[in-house]
């Protein structure tokens, strides 16, 4: 049991987006290419290209000479982009949703501690470019 958890589909998407950030802005690969580079299930791809392209971070262009293509810089796509796209926020506990959510909420230190924890690991996700991931993971890596 994990506190904190990355589901599949959310690590699937991450691989997807990082396949493209490796490559020039304005690169087109295919479907295909994408499914055979990040091993990603092929049933799993669409569903994740769909939500991808949904949330306008990445770009399909049907035909011969389309592709899949970010939809911004990948300097401008965060890790904490991809979570929340495929997961919701990022919530640690229950208690943080909302302050009624707990009639201890006032004087609980422990949900001071989760907010704590849960800004940390929000904060180190939305300073996490896919261009940082990419220069770490470069082509013929």
């Amino acid at each position: 049991m994990s506190i904190f958890h990355i589901n599949r589909k959310t690590d699937y998407a991450v691989r997807v987006i990082l396949s493209l950030a490796r490559r020039p802005y304005g690169a087109r690969l295919s479907a295909r290419f994408i499914q055979e580079e990040t091993q990603v299930p092929q049933a799993f791809l669409k569903r994740i290209i769909a939500l991808l392209s949904q949330e306008n971070l990445i770009e399909s262009f049907p035909g011969p000479k389309g592709g899949l293509q970010l939809a911004r810089l990948a300097e401008e796509i965060t890790l904490r982009d991809i979570v929340e796209v495929m997961e919701g926020p990022v919530l640690l506990s229950d208690c943080l949703k909302e302050k009624e959510a707990c009639p201890l909420a006032e004087s609980c230190p422990v949900r001071n501690r989760w907010g704590g924890l849960q800004a940390t690991i929000v904060k180190e996700l939305a300073q996490t470019t896919m261009a940082q991931l990419a220069s770490e993971a470069p082509l013929g890596a």
